[in-house]
């Protein structure tokens, strides 16, 4: 075989093995990308004789990524494992909380007008602290209380709108090159030093 066809055959070893090694990109869910979400506590009071949707919980049992709180079906943070039904208010719909939580009682400054326990704000603890939950353990959230509790983010209706990015106008084609070249770099690097070694 060729000097020439196995210098071929290790740069393009090297290439793959270098793609190989790429760590996938997170998972996108419907609240990524949200900007201007707000703690439960500074949004208003809600009353509709009904109980939430979700509860936020605490729990180390894999109901939640990223972040040991997340929105669970009402009722069944503990039937699932979790430690706690949590008891902080930016994670209830105006601040809210649960009082089978460690807070029994809507006695705080910021609840003290609470009539009914808040939809868990799985936006907020997405946005502030990474978590979100597993799918299957959340019931979905009709619309109209999305659209109630989001008011003033970037949420469109099904999912929240990424920043917009400045594009390099098609006529200017040095600065496309350039960014191009940069983003190959790590691959030439990876195959350059294979050859090192092959030719060691």
């Amino acid at each position: 075989m060729s000097t020439k066809r196995i210098i071929v055959l290790v740069v393009n070893g090297c290439l793959l093995l270098h793609a190989s090694c790429a760590k996938p990109s997170n998972p996108t869910t419907a609240f990524s990308n949200c900007t201007g979400v707000t703690p439960g506590t500074n949004l208003p009071k809600f009353d509709d004789g009904k109980p939430p949707i979700n509860e936020p919980c605490y729990e180390h049992v894999g109901l939640c990524k990223g972040y040991p709180v997340c929105c669970v079906k009402y009722g069944t943070c503990k039937d699932l494992g979790g430690s706690a039904v949590s008891s902080n208010l930016a994670y209830y719909e105006g601040g809210c909380q649960s009082l089978s939580s460690s807070k029994k009682a809507w006695d705080a400054p910021e609840n003290k007008d609470c009539t009914e326990q808040g939809e868990c704000l799985a936006a907020y603890i997405e946005s502030t602290a990474g978590g979100v939950t597993v799918p299957g353990y959340a019931a979905d959230v009709p619309a109209e209380h999305l659209a109630r509790i989001m008011v003033g983010t970037t949420w469109n209706g099904k999912n929240c709108t990424p920043p917009t990015t400045i594009r390099t106008p098609p006529s200017d084609l040095s600065n496309s090159t350039a960014s191009g070249a940069v983003n190959v770099m790590p691959m030439l690097c990876t195959a350059i030093a294979c050859l090192f070694q092959f030719h060691a």
